[in-house]
């Protein structure tokens, strides 16, 4: 599926959302930054509601570049306090974490 064949965020599954959102996050930071994000995630004790992605990048700026890839929605016009944005950037998150933002192993 490609941003054309995509016009709203209803449009867009949890997968196809992590999917863009590990591509993003390879793009921008290198394989030790993930290797290390990884680890963190990992980590006894590390709050599982937390995400070692915000040390390394502005996070949230790549899940809106990626709900963009895949929708064509300008980032600017993504309303960031939707509930249905919320849920489904949640969802993808959590998706793409457990992939260790590995975008081929996430079905």
């Amino acid at each position: 599926m490609n941003a054309s064949d995509l016009t709203t965020l209803d449009d867009l599954t949890p997968n196809e959302l992590a999917r863009s959102f590990s591509v993003v996050l390879r793009q921008w930071l290198s394989d030790t930054e993930i290797s290390r994000i990884n680890a963190a995630n990992a980590a006894s004790g590390y709050d599982a509601s937390s995400c070692a992605s915000h040390d390394y990048c502005d996070a949230n700026m790549a899940m809106l570049e990626a709900v963009s890839s895949s929708t064509g929605i300008p980032i600017d016009s993504v309303d960031v306090v939707d509930a249905r944005f919320c849920e489904l950037s949640n969802e993808a998150w959590a998706i793409a974490k457990r992939a260790g933002f590995n975008a081929g192993g996430i079905v």
